[in-house]
Parts: structure tokens; sequence; C-alpha cells
């Protein structure tokens, strides 16, 4: 049976840095070739998929952990938090002074002093040059008021907060969902907000419904706090061996690391690919 195949992107297809491994592009570009249907399923928006993934060809997304889905090119699911919901996390975001951005199917919107601050974040969190930083964000913008595009807002994501991601979510009430940020080094004061029911395990299951396809032939390979969904849901869920701890112990099963060959030994363990990384 032929098997659709869920891929996190950052700490699952790449590394926190932006490299993808040749085994993975190998392994991915062989999966399809077997018959089996790939798709990235992340927390990005459809409009923030990393240069290093466009030389690759999938079956579909599901973006914006889940409020957003396309299959075979066609956009089949697109979920908006409601006007009132997202004035609320804004308001919350301005009245706690928090680095935070819009997520938006076209464009990630970032105030121009949040902006600011997100990239000393990084410079300091990946040692990197504000050139190089800025280059990585590139797709984070600040020429659209978020005020023009409150009706358009799929997620929030935010950093520098007081509060926990628990705490958080308590604030804002049984509305919304606020998981820790996937980084490298999660911490427990950067989040993302969604509406709650809408997760990645939500935007899989429009996959499997679009595609007639039932649970137990889907895979999911994660590595970070908002992956539990999609890991749980499917039939076969992998964490690669970075992945925070929590994780692998829901997991099916545990692979190597993103830049240990993780997606392609876990692929040939799983019969989905044969082992000739020298065929790509």
């Amino acid at each position: 049976m032929k098997k659709i195949v869920f891929f996190d992107i950052d700490g699952t297809l790449v590394d926190f840095s932006g490299a993808i491994p040749e085994s993975t592009v190998a392994a991915l570009k062989m999966a399809r070739r077997n018959g089996h249907k790939t798709f990235i399923c992340t927390g990005r928006s459809r409009s923030q998929m990393p240069e290093e993934l466009k030389i690759l060809e999938f079956d579909g997304y599901v973006a914006a952990a889940g409020a957003y889905v396309e299959c075979s090119g066609k956009e089949i699911f697109h979920h908006h938090m409601p006007v009132e919901d997202a004035r609320k996390v804004w308001e919350f975001c301005r009245k706690e002074n928090l680095v935070y951005m819009v997520q938006t199917k076209d464009e990630v919107l970032m105030e121009p002093d949040s902006r600011e601050r997100f990239i000393g974040m990084l410079q300091e969190r990946w040692n990197q040059s504000r050139e190089e930083v800025e280059k990585n964000i590139s797709s984070e913008a600040e020429s659209t008021p978020i005020a023009e595009k409150i009706e358009q807002i799929e997620k929030f994501c935010y950093h520098e907060c007081r509060y926990t991601v628990g705490e958080t979510r308590r604030i804002l009430g049984g509305h919304f969902d606020v998981t820790r940020m996937s980084f490298d080094k999660p911490d427990d004061f950067s989040g993302e907000i969604t509406c709650r029911g809408v997760h990645k395990a939500f935007g899989m299951q429009k996959v499997l419904d679009y595609y007639g396809v039932d649970r137990k032939d889907c895979i999911a390979f994660g590595d970070g706090p908002n992956d539990f969904e999609m890991i749980e849901f499917a039939g076969t869920g992998v964490a690669m061996g970075n992945a925070v701890p929590e994780l692998k112990e829901t997991a099916n099963a545990v692979t190597d690391a993103v830049l240990e060959d993780g997606i392609w030994n876990a692929m040939v363990k799983l019969n989905l690919i044969e082992d000739q990384k020298g065929e790509s």
C-alpha cells in the first residue's frame, strides 16, 4: 500500500541553520518515484517555504499548523482566525510589548520595532551577523499594516513573554491553543497561538479525506513541541534523533538526527525507499 508521508521542516527536513542533507533530498525524490505522496506539514505559512526545499517537488502542504491545506496544487482548506479572536491576541501582544509576528497565507507581518528586536534576538541565538539574519527572515515583512490584514490572519508567533506558555494559554482563554516555538533549544516564553482544534493533525485529516486514505497509511516525521498532534495522529509517528525528549516518548519510532541521515535511515526501515543512496 502506498503511503502519505508528512514532514515537519525545521529540525526535521532542515537543521536550524537551514541546511538540508543530501540524503534527505535523495530520500524524498525516491519516495515519490516509488509512488508515495510527500507533504510538508509545518507551522510556517505557505509563503515561508525555505529556498532549500523549493528545488524539491511535494504533493502538497499543511501549513500554518493546519490552517492551510493544499493538495496537488489545489487549495482545499483555509482557516482564518475570527476577527474578534485575532484582535484579542493582537492586543495582548501589544500590551505585553512582545516580539511577535502575524502569519497570513501570502506574507508574515511584523511591526517595525518588533522586527528590530527579532533580528537582535536571532543574531544572538544563531551567532550570525545582521545581514545573515535578514537574509534568513526575508519573508518577515513590515510593509503592510497588520490592521489591513486582520481578516486574513492564520496564527500568531511571539517571543520574550514574561508568562510561560501555560500561563499565556490561561490568560487568552479557551478559544486558543498556545504551543512552545520549535527552536533548537525551545523555551517556555516563546510560542505559537492558534485557534483551538486547528493543528497539524487537523490539516493531515483534510489531506487523508481528500485522497481517501486511512490514518494507518500515513507516516509523520517531526522534532518539536508543535509536532505532538501529527506524531500521535499518524499511523506511524517518527521522532528525529534531535527531537525534544517528550516527543521521542510519544513516537512509534525514533530515527537519527537531521544531519545524521535521520530521514533516509527511517524511510529505508519503513520500506518507503531502497537503501541505495547513490541513486537519487
